[in-house]
């Protein structure tokens, strides 16, 4: 299991405010699972919406939960693999990230 920390709620709860704030207190990472699968789609999340509708986004917003958990690479679904492969921004306990946290 992943030593990650990770929010969930409504869109407009303060999630990404808050992640920013814990992740610079705790000296992690932070990450935007939405950022994670416009990557990993190749496209915006309203295009992803328009072309293959709500229950797919939810799908790969469940796939990147799964990932930043922590979870068994065999276990995951292909999407999360990818990017896991080529991934341009890291998790990692250690401050040292490619993608600065966000001020």
């Amino acid at each position: 299991m992943a030593d990650n920390v990770i929010l969930v709620g409504f869109m407009g709860a303060g999630k990404s405010s808050v992640g920013r704030i814990l992740a610079r207190r705790l000296g992690r990472c932070f990450v935007e699972t939405d950022e994670m699968i416009t990557a990993t789609e190749g496209r915006s999340i309203p295009e992803i919406f328009t072309e293959k509708g709500e229950a797919h986004f939810r799908r790969l917003e469940d796939e990147m939960v799964r990932l930043l958990s922590g979870e068994e690479e065999e276990n995951l679904p292909r999407a999360s693999k990818r990017w896991r492969s080529g991934s341009p921004m890291p998790v990692s306990p250690s401050p040292c990230c490619r993608r600065p946290i966000c001020s």
